[in-house]
């Protein structure tokens, strides 16, 4: 429980008066890793054959087509993960081309927008100015 409190994991209070704990993968996965590290370690120390292992000897007397057909299998794989390595590459790479062909137009017309907006600026100064004087009353708007 203090593991819990400690990772900050959320508790779920069932119906039925159990307390249920959402454990992440990552830390059950590293748990049940280190068990069977510990186990193997074990049962090599004593000198003991594991059934998994008894297995593969039984199913591998030679090993050396088994080997070859697996390195053969991995390299073809290796080649295709290289080829689709290529064209990511290639589709990453005109992607940045386009991405930086559209930051060179939208700064250019941020800078005519900025330019609009002062002369907008400028112009709203004006007819305020002009706004002040008609506010004037009107017998004074006469003696200019």
């Amino acid at each position: 429980m203090r593991l819990v409190r400690r990772q900050r994991w959320p508790l779920r209070y069932e119906d039925d008066g159990e307390v249920r704990v959402a454990v992440p993968d990552p830390f059950c996965q590293g748990v049940a890793a280190k068990r069977r590290i510990r186990g193997q370690e074990h049962s090599h120390a004593a000198g003991q054959v594991g059934p998994e292992e008894q297995g593969a000897a039984e199913a591998l007397p030679d090993g050396e087509e088994d080997r070859s057909a697996a390195v053969k299998a991995l390299s073809e794989h290796i080649a295709a993960l290289r080829q689709q390595l290529s064209v990511a590459q290639e589709t990453a790479a005109d992607q940045e081309e386009q991405l930086r062909h559209d930051l060179d137009t939208a700064s250019t017309q941020l800078g005519k927008m900025q330019t609009e907006l002062a002369a907008a600026r400028l112009r709203a100064a004006a007819f305020q100015a002009t706004l002040a004087l008609d506010q004037r009353p009107f017998w004074r708007r006469w003696l200019r």
